[in-house]
Formats: structure tokens, sequence, C-alpha cells
């Protein structure tokens, strides 16, 4: 069955079931595991991604300075990351999860003006699971950002290797990939223009996780000296109606069983950076989400679940 909300789904299905987004994860490549010894290749954004909308509210006080990296070719950057989530709502219990704790590394590759090419692997994998690090520690990541840390679309590919490796431990790779990618949403998108202490931003971009939302974050600078930052956010997220709808019209044209239907979504989340300019990464980036939901489900009746969404980036 697809879903509406990966959180609609964690809290019907069983502890631990893999929640089925129904449709490719970016760009048009499906995410799905290959056979031993080949390389599966997807672009990780969601469909008809673009880069985050920037907006300044307020420019705040004088001096002022346009916030952008300063990266070179060759330059690295180390992040431990760590996620948590916990789902409850009409199932019993509930359904507890998100990554493993991950070391990464970034390697500026190239520099172009203001666009920047990133690679991304995984150097550390905090779990006794091996059949899940193992696949893990082979991804190849590639970011395609520019100067003011937006995103302008990401991909990765896993070298399947050996031989005797079980499908399934691919599987789950790929399905980690995409919350690590929403993770990597917590690096700062600045403003076109110059801003000093106290100015405000937003920030819009679409998330399919942990549902197809849509997140508008509003950014201040809590202090700045001109060159050290500290940046607090709030978010406020809606249902991205695009992508629910292309979910409900996939499902009639295969004649498959349609996903619950929204009815009722709130959603809500605050965060904190430190960071400094000229660096590739923020010293410390956190963000906390909420998500309550209300579903009617194919069979009739409705389901509510709530997702609490924990996220942390440091710097190595």
């Amino acid at each position: 069955m697809g879903a509406v909300l990966v959180l609609l789904l964690g809290a019907c299905g069983d502890a631990g079931e893999v929640p089925d987004l129904g449709a490719p994860v970016g760009n048009g490549g499906e995410v799905v595991a290959t056979e031993p010894g080949t390389q599966d290749t997807a672009a990780m954004a969601p469909p008809g991604h673009e880069p985050a909308e920037v907006a300044l509210l307020d420019a705040g006080d004088e001096p002022r300075t346009a916030l952008r990296l300063s990266a070179q070719a060759g330059d690295v950057a180390q992040l431990r990351v760590t996620s948590e989530r916990e789902v409850s709502g009409d199932a019993p219990g509930s359904v507890t999860g998100g990554l493993p704790p991950l070391t990464l590394e970034l390697e500026v590759l190239e520099v172009d003006g203001e666009r920047l090419e990133v690679s991304l692997t995984i150097i550390e994998v905090a779990t006794d699971d091996q059949q899940l690090a193992a696949p893990l520690m082979e991804v190849e990541g590639l970011l395609e950002m520019d100067d003011r840390g937006r995103v302008h679309e990401v991909s990765a590919a896993v070298e399947t290797g050996d031989a005797d490796a079980a499908p399934e431990a691919f599987d789950a790779a790929w399905l980690v990939l995409p919350e690590l990618f929403d993770v990597l949403r917590l690096l700062p998108a600045f403003p076109q223009e110059p801003v000093g202490a106290g100015a405000v931003w937003t920030v819009e971009q679409p998330s399919l996780l942990p549902g197809p939302v849509w997140e508008v974050a509003t950014v201040t600078i809590d202090q700045f000296d001109g060159q050290r930052y500290r940046l607090r956010t709030e978010a406020t997220y809606e249902p991205w109606q695009e992508w629910l709808d292309w979910q409900q019209q996939a499902a009639q044209d295969s004649e498959d069983i349609p996903p619950p239907a929204l009815r009722e979504f709130e959603g809500s989340g605050t965060g904190e950076l430190r960071g400094s300019l000229g660096g590739l990464v923020p010293d410390h980036a956190s963000r906390s989400r909420e998500m309550t939901a209300v579903a009617e489900l194919p069979e009739g009746g409705t389901v509510q679940s709530t997702m609490q969404v924990a996220d942390r980036l440091e710097r190595s």
C-alpha cells in the first residue's frame, strides 16, 4: 500500500515495516538494488526539484556581509550525522528508527564561479548490522550546489562489490540514502543580499521525508561578528499537494490500491546552526520536527499518527 506520509504508514504498519512512497525517488531515477558486482546510480532530489527559494525579509544591522561558502578544489570536511525518529498513533505501540550514526567526508571536486561540485562518501557507520554498514561504506555521492549553500542536485551510486552480498543489504542501503540527504537539508541556504546581525530570511523547499511535504523555514541571525554566525530556524510544513496528486493518479493508472487520503495535517520544527564564513559546512546544525496527520484509509476509517524527528550534524 502506498503511503500518503511515511509517518502514516509507520503508525499503521508493523514495527520495522519499510514505508513505500510509491514513486521514483527523483528525476526519473528509481532506487533499486542491482546485481552483485555492478553499480546502481539514482538521483536523490525530488522530481522537479529546484534549489531552495530564499527570500530576504530583514537585512539586519550594519555592518552587513554577503554570506557565501568559500571553498577551493581539494577542500575536505567531515561531518558526524545522527538522526532519530519516533512514530506513535492509532496502532499499538510506536515505531522508532532513523539513520545509524554516520561520519561523512565531503570533498570539493571543482569550483566554477558560483557553482561547487562536492563528493560525499560515508567513512564510518556506527552499527552492529554489517549487512547495512557494508553497502553504505560503498556509497559514492555527488552534490551540485552553489556558494549560497543551495543544493541543485544530489545523486548517489552504490558499488555492490562482493558477489556473495545479500541483495536485501543493498535494498536497505538505498532506503537509508534518502534519509541521509534529507538530513543534509540542515546545511544553511543564504540570501543573495548582504546581511547583518538580526537579519531574517525564509527558505522554501520540498522534501519527501518524513513524507511529501513543503518546508518553509524562517531563519534569523542571532549572532554575527562578521565571521562567526549563529542562526536560529523556525519551520512550518504543509502537504506537498502536487506529489500527493501524483500518487493518487499513479495508483489509478496502475489499478493499484489507492494510498490513504490525507484529511488533516500540521507540522512544525525548530533548529540552530553555528559556524563561520569560509567553511564548506557549519560547525553544528540541529533540527527537531513534529508532524501529525489524519488520513482516510481506502477500506474505510481513519488513522492518526505523529512523527517526531531529531537530526544533528557536527563537524569533526
